[in-house]
């Protein structure tokens, strides 16, 4: 059925909508979204306040070396070849540590002029190797991406400087958006598209800075994510926060500022997009928690594959194709959710008591007490490599004494 067409039927109110449609999930029984059947128009929906919010994108401008402009053909990939980029032009007007000019005083622009070249240079080499789907190769969706995210850093000073990343999250948004639509779109229908897609990315963007601030990433670990952890099971506390002498930013980097999209199929991660375009919980605290339940969704393999911290970086690098157990996605994300709430109201207690029943019922597994088990994990984590290699020793002498 007609996601479109379903909503405004059964749904009279957004709040309606993303409490019953979404976090009930009555949308993914009805709805057919697999073939991207109306997930733009739902983000839209749920992120886009009215036309106010949706300012008309402006051209970008052209450049020396980056000699491009929306209605023309790209070319992003016809670069002068340089032993050594210039990050700062040999003769300057003014001294670059200088404060800035004010409003009195008339600045040259042609420090902020190379800035910008370098990261028009870095944006069009992202957009030529993203892989979410053919239409990115194509040169009218590179120039519209493109215009995108310029437009991006220009109305966020605060956020000026472009990261690896940035292309991904907002091809995610883009797809659905083009997904949506006619192939014979009008030069109006384009501009609008243009419009939305900025919209929703500069909304997401606003969550997302902390994960892409390596300070307050390491600050959110310590300070949210470890303490869920912790909270909603001790022994995998123990494998990837027990050990001083490593850290979890190495692959905490990727699954935050990418939002899952490498470590979960697409299906996956679009339910958990439409999660967060809620807003019911905040970003950073629903993505530790849907971190933590994909933790515990895959607790076996964690437990007796994970031997050091080589084993740990290799599989949650690798998450998708060791992924050995995993519930319904509308059930992880109600976890999450349910995890969630009970985080802020500080009910550790029922957090506790929803992952046991969870272990309980999925892997037999019951909680192991807070006090001996947690003294030196590491130690326990030898004993259990050294049975294995006993069990592996012993085996093929006992298949000899038996013949």
């Amino acid at each position: 059925m007609d996601l479109k067409q379903l909503t405004i039927d059964k749904y009279e109110t957004r709040e309606k909508l993303v409490l019953s449609g979404i976090w009930g999930g009555e949308i993914y029984k009805t709805a057919n979204l697999a073939a991207g059947n109306g997930r733009g128009w739902l983000w839209k929906t749920l992120v886009i306040d009215g036309d106010a919010d949706v300012e008309e994108p402006v051209e970008v401008p052209s450049l020396e070396h980056n000699v491009e402009g929306s209605s023309q053909g790209r070319k992003p990939r016809v670069r002068k070849q340089k032993s050594i980029r210039r990050l700062t032009p040999i003769d300057v007007a003014r001294h670059p540590l200088r404060i800035p000019a004010t409003d009195g005083e008339a600045g040259t622009g042609e420090d902020d002029r190379t800035c910008l070249q370098e990261k028009l240079e870095i944006i069009d080499l992202d957009l030529s190797r993203l892989m979410l789907h053919d239409i990115f190769q194509q040169d009218q969706v590179h120039s519209e991406m493109r215009q995108i995210l310029y437009n991006y850093l220009l109305r966020n000073e605060e956020d000026s400087s472009y990261k690896q990343g940035y292309h991904e999250l907002l091809g995610m948004i883009y797809l659905q958006l083009h997904t949506d639509e006619r192939e014979d779109l009008g030069a109006g229908q384009r501009k609008m598209r243009l419009r939305n897609a900025l919209c929703i990315f500069e909304k997401l963007m606003k969550h997302m800075t902390l994960f892409y601030n390596e300070t307050r990433l390491i600050q959110w670990e310590e300070k949210e994510f470890r303490p869920i952890l912790s909270t909603c099971c001790p022994r995998l506390y123990d494998i990837f926060c027990s050990d001083d002498n490593h850290t979890n930013l190495l692959w905490l980097i990727r699954w935050t500022r990418l939002l899952f999209m490498r470590e979960l199929p697409r299906d996956y991660t679009l339910i958990i997009w439409d999660h967060l375009f809620t807003g019911l919980y905040p970003v950073h605290t629903l993505v530790a928690c849907l971190i933590v339940v994909l933790l515990l969704n895959n607790y076996r393999l964690l437990v007796e594959e994970v031997e050091d911290h080589n084993d740990l970086v290799e599989l949650m690098l690798h998450f998708q194709s060791r992924i050995t157990s995993m519930v319904d996605c509308i059930e992880l994300c109600k976890m999450a959710g349910n995890l969630c709430e009970l985080w802020y109201t500080q009910d550790v207690d029922s957090m506790k008591l929803i992952c046991d029943n969870f272990l309980k019922i999925k892997f037999n597994v019951d909680r192991e007490p807070d006090r001996e088990e947690r003294i030196d994990p590491n130690r326990r984590r030898i004993e259990e490599k050294l049975r294995r290699r006993v069990k592996q020793t012993l085996l093929p002498k006992r298949k000899t004494l038996n013949k």
